[in-house]
């Protein structure tokens, strides 16, 4: 019983990294996480009310499926300042640790 609950957890870890895998492979996500796109598309929703909140869930998002933080990190202090940008990626970065920790719980 333990031997099946561990492997259909594998294969669910499988699916999802493939899933992920092929959702940045044949759609427009690997344009979209571009240097330039990114600066546009958050240039865009800087004033929006929603803005910092699509900003910290996007940034979450890429680190639960090991997208490096990188480049979200200096987007944050680019497009909302030196203060603001460092609590919004303080934020962000450790949900989406506390998000990738909880899916290599469940899954792995």
């Amino acid at each position: 019983m333990v031997a099946l609950k561990a492997l259909l957890k594998a294969l669910a870890l499988i699916a999802f990294l493939g899933a992920a895998a092929a959702l940045y492979r044949f759609t427009s996500l690997s344009q979209f996480l571009q240097k330039e796109s990114l600066i546009a598309f958050f240039t865009g929703i800087k004033d929006s009310p929603w803005g910092p909140l699509t900003f910290m869930a996007l940034y979450a998002a890429a680190c639960a499926v090991a997208i490096p933080g990188t480049l979200f990190t200096l987007l944050g202090g680019v497009i909302f300042g030196a203060g603001l940008g460092t609590l919004y990626n303080l934020i962000a970065a450790c949900a989406g640790a506390s998000l990738a920790f909880g899916l290599a719980r469940a899954l792995g």
